[in-house]
């Protein structure tokens, strides 16, 4: 929806893969809302080491006060230390419990 005044763009993609995406460079997100594999249908052969990988791409996409907003399946806190963690409220997801986690970078 067309908000007056308000810019967005949405981009679909991998996080992964954020250096090849052009509107992604350093600082260029305010918002990165993902739900990443969660390992239960498809089993994760390092799932603590994607979830690492995202906080490290989003602090670097994020601009000073940019969000990172998605469900966590494990208990990890953020190694990249310009992230903090302002909510995180339990979630089912289909008979599984995890947690829906706001992050923000300062």
């Amino acid at each position: 929806a067309a908000v007056p005044g308000v810019r967005g763009t949405f981009i679909c993609g991998d996080f992964r893969e954020y250096a090849k995406i052009p509107e992604l460079g350093i600082g260029g997100a305010s918002l990165v809302i993902t739900n990443p594999p969660m390992g239960r249908r498809i089993p994760i052969a390092d799932m603590r080491g994607l979830i690492v990988n995202l906080f490290n791409a989003s602090a670097k996409v994020l601009h000073p006060g940019g969000r990172l907003i998605f469900p966590n399946p494990l208990k990890l806190e953020a190694p990249e230390r310009s992230l903090r963690l302002i909510s995180r409220n339990p979630v089912d997801l289909g008979g599984f419990e995890c947690q829906l986690e706001m992050w923000v970078k300062d």
